[in-house]
């Protein structure tokens, strides 16, 4: 251990080691003393059912404006993306057996 401590790269990598190791612990360890609660709404989310339902025509109506120019605004693309031959497209038999009920 003292060879370690003797050269500059030896210091280096244990300080890397420890640096990297309580980093680790921190990611892991942190949500059990952490607990921070976000009581937001959902950007741009819709109200439930009961609620439209609830609501005068006007604003679900100005709800229903705002949703339809923000899908407005989103590129229109679709998914052209031909799926990969996969080798080996049918089921291979790879065992053979009996089912036995687990209770027995």
């Amino acid at each position: 251990m003292k060879k370690h401590l003797q050269s500059p790269r030896g210091v280096i990598a244990i300080v890397v080691v420890l640096v990297a190791g309580s980093a680790a612990a921190w990611f892991l360890f942190s949500p059990l003393f952490l607990d921070k609660v976000v009581q937001e709404a959902f950007p741009g989310a819709i109200p439930a059912v009961e609620k439209l339902l609830a609501m005068p025509e006007a604003e679900r109506e100005k709800i229903k404006t705002g949703v339809m120019a923000a899908a407005a605004r989103m590129p229109a693309q679709s998914m052209n993306d031909p799926m990969p031959e996969a080798p080996g497209a049918q089921p291979e038999v790879v065992a053979r057996g009996e089912r036995q009920d687990g209770d027995s």
